[in-house]
């Protein structure tokens, strides 16, 4: 490691490690850089949920981005705003007309990023009629100022049209970006469109099978979280160009001139060993199946062949 050149920084938030890669990137490729490619570098992400703050956190000189890496669904900006959704139902009062929706699922939906950047004026003066009022309970016509608030919150959802109330939402917030000519990340595109197809998927499993037609509102729900959960969302890139923005494994058997390793810490770096599996270590061991000693080699040298180059 003679001609090597290994820095260790401290920092003590996720966040905070996004923004020091991007001042090492800004030292790499300065503002006036005439640097084509940005090939030589990679940053290698342990904790995959590091990956949005640090698209956020690139450089505007670096001008090519390579994502091989997945990212999990239920980190996405839409699973957290569904997950608010399935709480507003979950906890609204219809055991009596009108339905009535509680005060605290109301403001996470209203102050969550997809509605702000859509309705973000209407957004802030029913949070702020809400307080002045002191309102508990909240009615569906009090809320349902525009197209998007009457769609999310819509009094008569039912086990049965739940999904289809789920897509008309995705739907809407989609097509409010296009209209009003906001910005849309081509990330966030993808995350809403993922999320629908796992609810296309689950609504053409229902259609075939009579008997979970009769699950309750709170069973279909879990089932959701759970489906959602176990998703990854893949990348499409130019694996031949731009800056390569990877999780360890992609790492393997490639070189690079700068590393940048975010989340080098005990328990991520490597990451936790454990085995899914109903048969003991011993039983493992003694018949040679593979370890966590195998698992924690794996790494070794996936880490030790990267600093090889």
């Amino acid at each position: 490691l003679e001609d090597k050149k290994l820095h260790l920084i401290q920092v003590p938030s996720g966040v905070g490690q996004a923004k020091v890669i991007y001042e090492i990137l800004n030292e790499l490729y300065p503002v006036n850089t005439t640097e084509e490619s940005f090939l030589q570098t990679a940053v290698v992400l342990p904790e995959e949920q590091l990956l949005l703050p640090l698209l956020y956190s690139i450089p505007g000189q670096i001008r090519k981005i390579n994502v091989t890496m997945g990212y999990p669904m239920n980190l996405t900006p839409v699973a957290g705003l569904m997950d608010h959704i399935f709480e507003l139902h979950r906890m609204k009062k219809n055991s009596k007309n009108p339905v009535k929706f509680y005060h605290q699922n109301v403001i996470n939906i209203l102050n969550h990023q997809f509605i702000t950047e859509i309705e973000g004026d209407l957004s802030r003066q029913l949070i702020h009629q809400m307080t002045i009022e002191n309102k508990v309970y909240i009615e569906a016509e009090y809320l349902n100022r525009s197209e998007l608030t009457s769609k999310l919150f819509k009094p008569d959802v039912t086990t049965e049209n739940f999904l289809d109330y789920l897509k008309d939402i995705l739907l809407v917030l989609y097509r409010n970006w296009k209209v009003n000519h906001i910005e849309v990340n081509s990330l966030e595109e993808g995350f809403i469109y993922q999320y629908q197809s796992e609810i296309n998927k689950l609504q053409q499993l229902i259609d075939k099978n009579d008997s979970i037609k009769f699950v309750n509102l709170d069973t279909l729900i879990r089932i959701l979280r759970e489906l959602t959960a176990s998703i990854n969302i893949p990348f499409v890139g130019e694996p031949l160009d731009g800056l390569q923005i990877m999780g360890v494994l992609e790492t393997r058997g490639l070189d690079f001139r700068n590393i940048i390793i975010s989340s080098f810490n005990e328990g991520i770096f490597p990451g936790k060993s454990f085995t899914n599996s109903f048969i003991p270590y011993q039983l493992r061991k003694g018949f040679e199946m593979p370890t966590y000693e195998y698992a924690d080699a794996v790494t070794s040298y996936n880490f030790y062949r990267l600093l090889h180059h």
